[in-house]
């Protein structure tokens, strides 16, 4: 057989969204890889990709592969000189988990059924990724199989875990690209996925000053502050509450997972994704107000909402005596009662995770913001929800409702809003110095502003301290913790 010479633009598959996505991958994909990696193309086609993802990765080792015979003969042909390049039969994907890969790339131009759970085979022995280059669907007029949350559910059935995943509104297709039906319904994404192994390495996004956690002296104001107005309880009480409520009785600031450089780096995001900042920023659950001061620092015209009004009141002390923007409401985060289309964006830092009715708190965000209005929040994998639940719901909320993360995003698609961004985060761990440190500060305090606690009671109040400082790991595993955005769908009906 003869060389069938170059490839045609017609005949180059690329994947959707073209080369804007492709570089866009290359650069998201850097940011993982701390290796040289050993690539392979799946659904190699004509092997154009191939090609490019070896030049492109520095890969030392690149192995196309596809379904069709034909395709992979006439591939190996056309780029017989490359080296460090070969094309197989798709098979060879069952051969190589004793090898491995530590990059495995779908361009889209092959069916996805049955795949995903070789490919996490191949992964995970290198703690390796997976990146799918895909068409995410709108949702209008009702959710659609090939959302986001669909796919994801796909990739979980498979074994793989998101780490990051980002939708390209603005890439386009080039006219050599792999046609598809239903082009104005469609926007390119890319997906990268491994199988839980730690993150290697990851790009910050915000300002490490900026970012930097309070120090004890700090963290000490503001318990000072927050908690002087609320009344002093016996220690059984104080015993009695959920870590959570107990975090805001001693004045432990918990603007969000993460702490504060998280929610600096929500911020930072929403700014990318095109948020103005001359609108409302609305801080759903805001809690001790911690997250709008923050926020504030960002958007000037931020404003915290929740139901508790004692809550509220030691949240606009704090804005006052900080000089903050941020200005705060008695509301209910479902029936806010607010003009709609008058809020510019919304920033929940785990609001879902305890509210009675996250449903239809994200139905009243969707009535509320403006056409295109974002919605960042902090969402949490769980791999095993049901070994959880009690855990959660008896020292957390009673509403608790631990899920798989495609759940909670078809939670969002139910609602009218599309996932644009998303990004597994480690929350940062808190050094057994500086909790001791803290520890004994926060208890240092308590005994002297609480006449019902003596210094005999001491062991046992920083214990519940440290609790609330650092909750305890959960029985069936700690979930996976993302940072994602959402859009306000068009055209929902």
């Amino acid at each position: 057989m003869c060389s069938p010479g170059p490839v045609r633009a017609e005949d180059r598959r690329l994947p959707p969204g073209g080369r804007a996505t492709l570089e866009r991958m290359r650069e998201v994909v850097l940011d993982y890889l701390d290796v040289t990696p050993r690539v392979i193309d799946l659904g190699c086609g004509t092997g154009w990709l191939t090609v490019w993802l070896h030049e492109n990765f520095g890969s030392r080792y690149t192995t196309g592969v596809d379904v069709d015979p034909e395709l992979i003969e006439a591939a190996g042909l056309r780029y017989a000189d490359f080296e460090g390049v070969d094309f197989a039969g798709l098979s060879a994907l069952d051969a190589l988990p004793d090898t491995g890969a530590d990059l495995i790339v779908r361009g889209g131009s092959v069916s996805p059924d049955g795949v995903y759970s070789s490919v996490a085979k191949v992964i995970s022995g290198r703690d390796g990724l997976f990146v799918d280059l895909v068409y995410q669907y709108d949702i209008a007029p009702r959710p659609e199989p090939r959302a986001a949350a669909g796919r994801l559910r796909d990739y979980e059935q498979g074994g793989l875990v998101l780490r990051h995943w980002e939708r390209h509104d603005s890439a386009t297709d080039e006219p050599e690209a792999l046609a598809e039906p239903d082009a104005d319904r469609r926007h390119p994404a890319v997906a990268v996925l491994d199988t839980a192994g730690p993150l290697a390495k990851s790009a910050p996004r915000r300002d490490a000053k900026a970012g930097m956690p309070p120090t004890v002296d700090q963290v000490l104001v503001f318990a000072e502050t927050w908690s002087a107005p609320i009344d002093r309880l016996p220690l059984i009480e104080i015993d009695a509450m959920s870590p959570v409520r107990r975090a805001s009785y001693f004045g432990v600031p918990i603007p969000a997972p993460g702490g504060r450089s998280a929610v600096i780096e929500a911020c930072q995001l929403l700014l990318e994704l095109g948020a103005s900042q001359d609108g409302m920023l609305l801080d759903v659950g805001c809690r001790d107000g911690h997250s709008s001061l923050i926020a504030a620092q960002y958007f000037p015209f931020t404003v915290g909402i929740d139901v508790q009004p004692a809550v509220i009141g030691a949240a606009r002390r704090m804005a006052e005596l900080t000089s903050s923007t941020a200005n705060f409401s008695v509301e209910d985060p479902q029936n806010t009662e607010r003009e709609a289309g008058s809020v510019e964006a919304a920033l929940l830092t785990a609001t879902l995770e305890i509210h009675a009715d996250p449903q239809a708190l994200l139905h009243e965000l969707h009535r509320v913001l403006v056409d295109d209005g974002l919605v960042i929040e902090f969402l949490f994998d769980y791999g095993d929800p049901d070994a959880v639940s009690e855990q959660l719901r008896a020292t957390v909320s009673p509403y608790f409702t631990p899920a798989r993360l495609s759940d909670k995003i078809a939670m969002f698609e139910r609602a009218g809003f599309e996932l644009v961004y998303a990004e597994r985060k480690e929350p940062p761990g808190i050094s057994a110095t500086r909790r001791d440190e803290l520890t004994r500060a926060l208890v240092d305090a308590e005994l002297r502003r609480n006449p019902a606690i003596t210094n005999a009671d001491r062991d046992v109040l920083a214990g519940l301290v440290a609790e609330a400082v650092h909750p305890p790991d959960l029985d069936g595993g700690n979930p996976h913790m993302f940072l994602a955005a959402f859009r306000k769908a068009r055209n929902q009906g």
